[in-house]
C-alpha cells in the first residue's frame, strides 16, 4: 500500500476518497466557471476537471490587479447558504467543490494574499503523513453540540481512526452503545468556520469558536 493511502491528491474532504467528475453527459458536466472574490473585486474563471487552488491562484494572479502570490495565498471556499467557510487544500480538485455545491453560481471561492504562513503550509500536501498507518483519531474531546438552530448540549466527542465521528455522554463510550450518536464520517464530510454574524446570533453559540460539519455530497 502505497504512502498517502488516506489522504490522496484530488478528494474532497481532505482528498480522503477521491471522487469522479460529473460524466460528459450529465447536467454539471462541459464548461463550467466559478466567482473568484479578492478584496474588492471579482472574476470568473474557468474550471476544468483538473483544476486545483493553486491553478486559480495563478490565474487570479494574472489577470486581477491586486499583488496575489501564489505561493503563500490561499483559496477558502465560501458556503453562503449557511455562511460557512474552508481554507480549500491545494491538491484538491474545484471540480469536486463545486460538485458539491446547489449551483455554480450560488457560491464562490476567496482569495486571501499571503495568508498565514501556519495555515498555508497545513493545506500542501508536503503537510500530508507519509505513512502507511491511519492517521490517530482522539476520544472523550468536550463540545457543545447543536443539531437544532439555539440549541445545544454538551456533550464528548470522539473520532476514530476510520474517519468516523460520534457524540456521546458517558466517557470512553463505543460507537454501538446506546448512549452513542454517529454524526458522520470524514471521507465525505469536512469542518467549516461560521463566520457570518446573522448566523451566529441565530445560532445563539455558546463559546466564541463554532465550527460546522457539511457533506461533500451535493445536497
Amino acid at each position: 500500500m502505497p504512502p498517502h493511502n488516506f489522504i490522496q491528491a484530488g478528494g474532497v474532504g481532505g482528498g480522503v476518497v477521491p471522487q469522479l467528475d460529473a460524466p460528459h453527459s450529465a447536467s454539471n458536466a462541459g464548461d463550467r466557471r466559478v466567482t473568484i472574490r479578492c478584496m474588492q473585486s471579482s472574476i470568473s474563471l474557468p474550471v476544468t476537471p483538473d483544476t486545483s487552488p493553486a491553478d486559480l491562484l495563478f490565474s487570479a494572479a494574472n489577470l486581477m490587479s491586486h499583488i496575489i502570490d501564489p505561493q503563500s495565498s490561499i483559496v477558502v471556499e465560501c458556503y453562503f447558504s449557511f455562511g460557512l467557510e474552508r481554507p480549500l487544500r491545494r491538491y484538491e480538485r474545484i471540480r469536486d467543490v463545486l460538485n458539491s455545491w446547489e449551483r455554480d453560481v450560488q457560491h464562490s471561492l476567496l482569495i486571501i494574499p499571503g495568508g498565514a504562513a501556519e495555515i498555508s503550509s497545513d493545506l500542501s500536501i508536503e503537510s500530508v503523513p507519509r505513512s502507511h498507518d491511519a492517521p490517530p483519531g482522539f476520544i472523550n474531546f468536550p463540545m457543545n453540540l447543536s443539531h437544532r438552530p439555539g440549541r445545544w448540549n454538551k456533550r464528548l466527542i470522539t473520532l476514530l481512526e476510520t474517519g468516523q465521528v460520534y457524540s456521546h455522554k458517558k466517557p470512553d463510550a463505543k460507537l454501538s452503545d446506546k448512549d452513542s450518536t454517529a454524526l458522520c464520517n470524514l471521507s465525505d464530510f469536512d469542518v467549516y468556520q461560521v463566520t457570518d454574524q446573522d448566523m451566529l446570533k441565530r445560532l445563539k453559540v455558546p463559546k466564541k469558536h463554532v465550527l460546522a460539519i457539511k457533506s461533500q455530497q451535493k445536497n
